[in-house]
């Protein structure tokens, strides 16, 4: 064919070409600091050892909630074909319950049984001193569904400067609250620095929805998010109580339990947010949802 019909790029499509570009590394860079900041100071500060202690829960939680958010990258080619504002925002506040509850389900039962894991995994003093960071990092995980939703609606829509700046946010509060915190509780401080990085991820969650979905209320947010997020706190104290109860598990003992909590949580979830709304609750919606991921796998 002659290259010479072919259309010119234009300076717009150039600049948001451009623009994605650097917001991409921006992000990336964020990332590397987000990830690798606590283990730099925990070696400056600690120990060469304490990097391990925290180096193994912190891969075993995030690899667990890799899975959500490779669920969650299906979600932006699904905004970017939207054209509907009403549409994108019944997908967004549908995708951020699902996910949410998805950590809910799988991390109240690790949180409270992550000493039982590293002890049956490696040994009886690691888990004695990585187990505390180790449930610091899960517990922080619970939440974390909530926010891989935006992050598939900001590209979707051509919003790619606000990824970077809530990653830059995150990234900069991580390296000073470890700077703050590890000093004086050394690898405690690691796992207290995950919890405080949430603020801004709710933050964000609370601008999207007010600001770029034009929600005039964030009364939503309480079902789809406070209201689940409580229930699995709840969830997790009662699991707490009762394994304070019982005798170290073997493996089996260890799975029964960590279905058993698991099975329960979900019972407690969706039994309440269908009681609370009846036929308009999403767990009712829930199948349909299911079904716009699996076509949105399909499309890819």
């Amino acid at each position: 064919p002659d290259i010479r019909l072919w259309p010119s790029p234009s300076k717009e499509g150039i600049k948001e070409i451009f623009g994605y570009v650097i917001y991409s590394f921006i992000t990336y860079i964020m990332g590397i600091t987000w990830r690798q900041a606590d283990r730099l100071l925990l070696g400056a500060f600690v120990s060469s050892a304490a990097v391990g202690y925290l180096s193994a829960p912190q891969q075993i939680s995030f690899r667990s909630s890799g899975f959500i958010a490779r669920a969650g990258q299906v979600l932006l080619p699904r905004f970017s074909s939207m054209k509907d504002r009403d549409e994108i925002q019944r997908l967004y506040i549908d995708a951020t319950w699902a996910m949410l509850c998805a950590t809910i389900v799988i991390f109240v039962p690790l949180t409270v049984l992550f000493p039982d894991f590293l002890r049956l995994w490696i040994n009886p003093e690691f888990a004695r001193k990585g187990a505390w960071v180790g449930q610091l990092i899960a517990f922080s995980c619970i939440f974390r569904g909530a926010f891989i939703p935006y992050f598939g609606l900001l590209g979707g829509i051509g919003k790619p400067q606000y990824i970077s700046y809530i990653s830059l946010a995150v990234g900069l509060t991580s390296l000073t609250v470890n700077l703050l915190l590890i000093p004086i509780f050394g690898l405690s401080g690691a796992g207290y620095a995950y919890i405080v990085e949430l603020s801004w991820s709710f933050t964000a969650l609370v601008f999207i929805c007010r600001r770029l979905l034009g929600m005039e209320s964030v009364r939503p947010l309480f079902y789809v998010v406070a209201l689940p997020a409580g229930l699995g706190l709840l969830a997790l104290l009662g699991a707490v109580a009762i394994r304070t109860f019982l005798n170290d598990p073997g493996w089996v003992g260890f799975f029964v339990l960590g279905a058993s909590i698991a099975i329960s949580t979900a019972i407690l979830i969706f039994g309440v947010d269908r009681f609370l709304l009846g036929d308009r609750s999403r767990t009712k919606m829930l199948h349909g949802f299911s079904r716009r991921i699996v076509l949105a796998f399909i499309e890819i």
